[in-house]
């Protein structure tokens, strides 16, 4: 179901009030706080999450190769249909990834360490889709992290190092900025990230997160198949009345694009086929 962007939105409003629920009780305990974070981030998508899809945590295990597996992941959502559950206790389930759909690591802060751990357990999802026929993306949710141009040299690392198998998308709630990327390869286009830095419309809190929520929208939509995502798709959503923006061309080799309102500059860092 294609929603408005206006849905999006207040949506994400609904995220940041139970986010301050969360907080009135779990801030003094920084484990407990992420925990509720993970589940409130788990709860939205599976109200948004279309049958027959299922929303859990576990992991994606390899269906031919039971010793290779992803790292434990905050949200997976698979399709039963396809496969069930290799192993499934109390909301932590053991996929194939011939079901798996869609895998999300939620932090509270997506900074330091974090941030590494966050593209770990991208890596170890896009190992295995490396072996499919039919990829499923690792996405990546922040409630605070690093500023916008902090982040911005951090994927000018990811994109020149290891683009393919860096998180499919990035949002960072209370910075207010989302960045996708190219999910698989198109013949005579070039591989890059699209960052959008949504903190400098200050009248526009929100459009981070409501942009990762359409996006995961757009991953299960579909139950006979995703086609990935392209920049050309990412463009076309700020189009909707979110940002003004302008195209950018993107030079030889791929790399990472910067957007904000009413702007947009090409960075020097680029990822080489």
């Amino acid at each position: 179901m294609n929603r408005p962007p206006e849905y999006w939105t207040a949506v994400a409003k609904g995220i940041e009030a139970e986010d301050d629920k969360a907080r009135i009780y779990a801030s003094s305990h920084p484990p407990s706080l992420g925990v509720a974070r993970e589940g409130i981030i788990r709860a939205e998508m599976r109200r948004e999450t279309p049958h027959p899809f299922e929303v859990t945590t576990g992991m994606v295990c390899l269906q031919s190769d039971h010793s290779r597996y992803s790292k434990q992941l905050d949200v997976l959502v698979y399709n039963p249909e396809v496969a069930r559950p290799f192993y499934d206790v109390e909301g932590f389930s053991i996929v194939s990834e011939l079901a798996a759909s869609c895998a999300v690591e939620v932090k509270s802060n997506l900074y330091g360490s974090e941030f590494e751990d966050a593209i770990s357990v991208s890596q170890s999802v896009e190992a295995l889709c490396d072996k499919m026929t039919n990829r499923f993306p690792c996405l990546t949710f922040g409630f605070d992290g690093m500023t916008f141009a902090t982040f911005i040299k951090k994927l000018e690392i990811i994109a020149r190092d290891d683009f393919w198998h860096a998180p499919a998308i990035i949002a960072v709630h209370s910075q207010n900025y989302f960045a996708a990327r190219e999910t698989m390869p198109r013949d005579g286009m070039l591989p890059a990230y699209a960052a959008i830095d949504f903190g400098r419309a200050k009248a526009k809190a929100g459009l981070a997160t409501a942009s990762f929520l359409y996006w995961y929208s757009q991953v299960v939509g579909n139950k006979s198949g995703w086609r990935g995502i392209h920049c050309d798709d990412v463009y076309h959503w700020m189009s909707q009345g979110f940002i003004d923006y302008r195209r950018l061309e993107v030079g030889i080799g791929g790399g990472v694009v910067e957007y904000s309102p009413g702007e947009a500059r090409d960075l020097r860092t680029w990822h080489e086929e």
